[in-house]
């Protein structure tokens, strides 16, 4: 019987076609990873802005001086930008840039504060709106 190496031969060619191959798709399929990552970190901080606006419309519907606590977790890099001369709008920020706004329907009074990581609130409500504090 006589055997043939074309198996033998062929064998590290299609070993280094097959790491080629692998090797061209790992870049983009981290990248892919880290954008959806990034998306993910994105989407929490705006769920933390909307939780916001749903307390402080909350809160504006009470007589004046009424108070309520709101625990909000904004994810890290991230921040929320609250009153000062755009009161309807709560700003979200990552890594310093702003990459969403949320409309409100009550104005959150006051100078322009902050807010970032776990914190919690204390909305109080005022006529012609909602102030909030960290407490």
């Amino acid at each position: 019987m006589i055997s043939s190496r074309k198996g033998i031969i062929s064998l590290p060619i299609k070993l280094m076609i097959s790491f080629l191959i692998l090797s061209l798709m790992v870049p983009p399929m981290m990248s892919a990873v880290d954008s959806i990552q990034e998306t993910v970190e994105e989407d929490r901080a705006v769920e933390s802005a909307e939780e916001l606006s749903e307390a402080a419309l909350k809160v504006s519907f009470r007589t004046a001086g009424y108070k309520i606590h709101k625990e909000l977790d904004v994810p890290d890099d991230s921040y929320l930008a609250i009153g000062g001369t755009e009161g309807h709008a709560i700003r979200v920020y990552k890594d310093g840039i702003q990459v969403a706004r949320v409309l409100m329907d009550v104005p959150i009074k006051g100078d322009e504060s902050f807010i970032a990581g776990g914190c919690i609130l204390e909305l109080t409500s005022v006529p012609g709106g909602v102030e909030v504090r960290e407490i």
